[in-house]
This record gives C-alpha cells, structure tokens and sequence, in this order.
C-alpha cells in the first residue's frame, strides 16, 4: 500500500528562500524546509513515501492561469499536482478545463489568504463548477497563525458548503479546523462527502482529540498530510504509526484513502 502526503507545498527556486523567510516571520514559524520541489522530493524520499501532492495556493486571481500551465514542467514520479484556484478569478470553466486536460484531481483553495469566508454565496458558482467535473476540494480549515481572527474558513463555514453541496468531495486540512477541534466535532463529523487530513497537527493536537475524531468521523475519512515546509513527511508518518490503532485503520490513513481518492 503506498505512502501518500496529501498536502505540500512549494514554490519557484528564484522565490523560494524569500517566501518561506517572509511566511516563517508572518507566522512566527520555522519551516522544515526549504520549500523548493528537490527539497520535498528529498523529504518524500528520504520519509519512506511513495508520494505527496503539492497543493499550491494562488493569493491572486491572476496568478491561477500561469500556476496551472507552469505545473505540467515540473512533473516528477514522486509528486502529483493539483490545480490552483481562486474565489474571484472570471474564467472559471476554462481553468477548471485546463486542471482536468492536465489530469490534476483537484484544487486548493485557502480561505485567509485569499481573503473569503468559505460559506460566503459568490463562491458557490466555483463549488458548483467543481462538483459537476467530480473535483476535489481542499480548503485551508481552521486558525491561520499568520492571521488575525475572524478566519476565513471555520468548521461552521465547511458545514454550510457540504450542506449546499452534497456530491462536492471536500477535504478540510489540518483535521477540519486547526485548533478549533471541538467545533469539528460539532459541525463537521460524519459527513460522508469530507475527508480531514493530519497537516501541521503532529504536536499540536492531543492525541486523545485525534483519536475521537478517528473514532467518530471514521479512519476512511482521515489522509496523512504533512503540511511540508512546515512540517516533516516522516515525522507524520511516524507519528500516525505509532498511535494505537489497527494497523488497517494505519494504513488506510497513511495511504489507502488517498489511493482511492486519487484513482491510484
């Protein structure tokens, strides 16, 4: 069974050093990594993982075309891209064309730093768009530390797009809503159609937490992300490891559901 990150992140080498210095100073973090696509190679390599899925972010709406006709030059055996996206871009069906041509199973969307709630009406044309073309949608979910509250993308928001959008398969990063664990619990749990994924809580989350969320959401609905310059591939994967789980609730986390996800 393969080993799956379902959320990276990279950038260009000419910008990489500056954008993870100036994300580490906004957030008060020390990155991992450095952010280029060699530095995850050799963190997928070097973790034991077969892939990770780079998830890029597009914090303008013209950035999303030139991200998108960029990624097919930087295919590699070990990474698979997904699209960029953003709420107000105007040409929605013609880049959700290109990311389906291209073969990518789904797009990033991050709420704070594209400056929307996830909930807010005008987005719904993008969801809806993206449901019919059987589309993945991952969302930044939670606390943003580089961000002031309100967030832009709660639990409660989340909730509110599933309702609206029954057949859209979403998943909510960093377990449905970083540090906001309790309000997962109440709006966000066994929903059929969302998947949470482990980015950036190894060491953040209680483990008792992490565990009621496996037992009441199901570990069929629960995909091993790194969140990697930020956090490690092999420090996941080993933490994920050593919880007390059947080895087939492990499995299917670390890399099972992606697979099946992704149509590996």
């Amino acid at each position: 069974m393969p080993i799956i990150d379902i959320h990276t992140h990279t950038f260009p080498d000419s910008i990489a050093p500056a954008a993870v210095d100036k994300l580490e100073k906004k957030a008060s973090l020390v990155a991992v990594g450095d952010g280029t696509r060699a530095g995850l190679i050799t963190a997928v390599e070097e973790g034991g993982l077969d892939f990770a899925v780079v998830d890029p972010v597009a914090t303008a709406p013209r950035q999303v075309a030139s991200i998108n006709a960029k990624a097919p030059g930087f295919a590699h055996p070990r990474l698979i891209y997904w699209g960029a996206m953003h709420p107000r871009i105007e040409d929605i069906s013609a880049q959700l064309d290109t990311v389906c041509a291209q073969g990518m199973a789904g797009v990033k969307l991050h709420p704070d730093y594209q400056e929307f709630r996830a909930d807010d009406p005008s987005v719904f044309p993008l969801y809806e768009e993206i449901q019919a073309r059987g589309l993945v949608l991952l969302f930044h979910a939670g606390v943003d530390l580089g961000f002031d509250p309100p967030y832009g993308g709660p639990p409660d928001a989340i909730a509110h797009v599933l309702d609206a959008f029954p057949r859209l398969q979403v998943i909510a990063a960093h377990m449905g809503g970083f540090l906001m664990w309790d309000q997962v619990e109440t709006y966000l749990v066994g929903r059929e159609n969302l998947f949470l994924d482990t980015s950036f809580c190894v060491g953040r989350i209680p483990q008792e937490t992490f565990l009621r969320l496996i037992n009441h959401h199901g570990a069929e609905h629960i995909l091993m992300g790194s969140d990697w310059p930020w956090a490690s591939p092999k420090d996941t994967v080993d933490w994920i490891r050593g919880l007390p789980l059947p080895s087939s609730q492990i499995d299917a986390i670390l890399g099972k559901n992606a697979a099946q996800l992704l149509g590996l």
